[in-house]
């Protein structure tokens, strides 16, 4: 039986019902997003805290951050000729620009299509048009060559990276054509480094002991004898710095010697040889030429030695005053005597040669002549009846 309360209340109609059910639709929508909001203002609040407690970093730091390097405008890559020495420095300049302008490569597809764009020369140009043409043909077009860039990046090390290069990286190890020699320490340091990246060599004990055979001598001794310091056999950078820096004072000792203790030698400047010319005649001086002045001994006159001769340098030989030839005088010329073809000089040279000879004549004559009969002349004033 029914109580009188429970007739008097009013069950909601189906409209009434459907208005409620939109209403609580409605409410958990807006809770949704009032949730939303929360939690980025607790993000916020995160990063402002943050700043707060690193007051170095300005609050506009993420902004110039980006801005900054949206303005960064590196070097593209080098045009590439399929040269395999040059195929890693191609890549690896490929990917330092993707890293620094990220924004112009939205897609993988578009990194490729650039790269390919500087890969105009030589094999590397054949090598993009046959990828081209590959895309071209009907049954593959709306299909690239390449899945993305690491797949176009295995391709091309295939095709333009250097063949077994770890098997010639070891085989330079071990000989001798990597050592040192008269380069300095760092340029040995990078090819070493090159060498010991593509051989694959990773234990340290060996990497060092590869390093300190190819040193130069004397600075693998310096550095091996070290006092204090030596660096530990199995920490192959520490020898690396090690011999940097003894390479380096080395350098500068040499300086400092150069410039302080080098005596530097005085440019001399070799005197212009002597030119012979003929004897001029003065008005107060004799042109007698002096004794032992022929070239061939005879006998009575014989030809001293003449010990400056070695002295004399860049003299040319004598030459004869009659015929102007060298290797004789005027006595010893095969051309006969002409007076009348003298001029005054060679007249008075002849006459000094005549002069002299006469001299010589009376001296070999006093000689022959005995003492007594010498002494006599000199007492009477007068010469002998010999005479």
């Amino acid at each position: 039986m029914r109580s009188p309360a429970s007739e008097n209340i009013d069950l909601p109609s189906d409209d009434t019902r459907l208005r409620l059910e939109d209403l609580e639709r409605s409410l958990a929508t807006q809770q949704a997003k009032n949730d939303q909001v929360l939690d980025a203002l607790n993000t916020t609040l995160r990063l402002l805290a943050s700043m707060t407690q690193n007051p170095s970093l300005p609050p506009t730091a993420t902004a110039s951050a980006v801005k900054t390097k949206n303005d960064l405008k590196p070097s593209p890559p080098p045009n590439f000729d399929g040269d395999r020495h040059r195929g890693r420095g191609f890549i690896n300049a490929c990917q330092a620009y993707f890293r620094l302008r990220p924004d112009n490569f939205p897609d993988e597809q578009t990194k490729i299509q650039w790269a390919m764009t500087y890969m105009n020369q030589g094999r590397a140009q054949k090598w993009a048009n046959r990828v081209y043409h590959w895309e071209a043909i009907p049954a593959n077009v709306g299909n690239p060559h390449f899945v993305d860039w690491d797949d176009f990046r295995s391709h091309f090390r295939t095709e333009f990276f250097p063949l077994h290069s770890d098997a010639v990286a070891t085989n330079k190890l071990e000989g001798i054509t990597y050592f040192q020699g008269r380069r300095s320490v760092d340029d040995y340091l990078d090819d070493f480094r090159d060498l010991i990246t593509e051989s694959g060599y990773t234990d340290p004990k060996t990497i060092v002991v590869k390093f300190r055979r190819g040193l130069s001598p004397a600075i693998a001794d310096a550095v091996a004898t070290m006092a204090a310091g030596r660096p530990d056999d199995l920490d192959p950078e520490a020898w690396y710095q090690a011999a940097i820096r003894f390479d380096q004072n080395q350098a500068a000792n040499a300086a400092f010697r150069s410039a302080h203790f080098a005596n530097p030698q005085q440019k001399i400047t070799p005197a212009a040889p002597a030119v012979r010319t003929h004897p001029v005649a003065h008005p107060n001086r004799s042109n007698f030429p002096p004794r032992f002045a022929h070239t061939l001994p005879t006998p009575g006159n014989p030809v001293p030695m003449d010990i400056d001769l070695t002295r004399r340098t860049g003299r040319p030989p004598p030459s004869c005053f009659r015929c102007g030839k060298l290797g004789h005088m005027v006595p010893d010329c095969p051309l006969p005597m002409d007076i009348r073809s003298m001029n005054r000089e060679e007249a008075e040279l002849f006459m000094g040669l005549f002069s002299a000879r006469m001299d010589e004549i009376d001296l070999v004559t006093t000689a022959a002549v005995p003492e007594d009969e010498i002494s006599n002349e000199k007492d009477t004033g007068f010469p002998s009846s010999n005479e």
